[in-house]
């Protein structure tokens, strides 16, 4: 299995820096996936599912770069599709697929 890379910065769509209040927004797609997957789930998920979202948080809070099996895609895929809009999930779909 190949190593993703979620340690690069989120971009605008021309791969411009994103702004955020007048400053440049340095959120690394790992940052992205980290703050969907610690965020309370609209819906309960239950313990034993809340701690995988946290173990897998920590993994990739502490390694950006690394295996992610499609197991663990999936949740991160849902977390994000809570939390953020096209943008953002784009750059992290190519990444998790590339």
């Amino acid at each position: 299995m190949a190593d993703i890379d979620l340690s690069k910065t989120l971009t605008g769509l021309r791969g411009e820096t994103l702004m955020e209040n007048g400053a440049p927004l340095a959120m690394t797609l790992a940052d992205a996936c980290v703050a969907a997957l610690v965020k309370a789930p609209a819906q309960p998920i239950g313990y034993q599912k809340s701690v995988e979202r946290f173990r897998l948080a920590q993994r990739l809070c502490e390694n950006p770069i690394g295996p992610i099996t499609t197991e663990e895609r999936m949740p991160i895929k849902d977390a994000l599709a809570e939390m953020y809009g096209p943008l953002f999930i784009g750059q992290i779909e190519a990444a998790l697929e590339s």
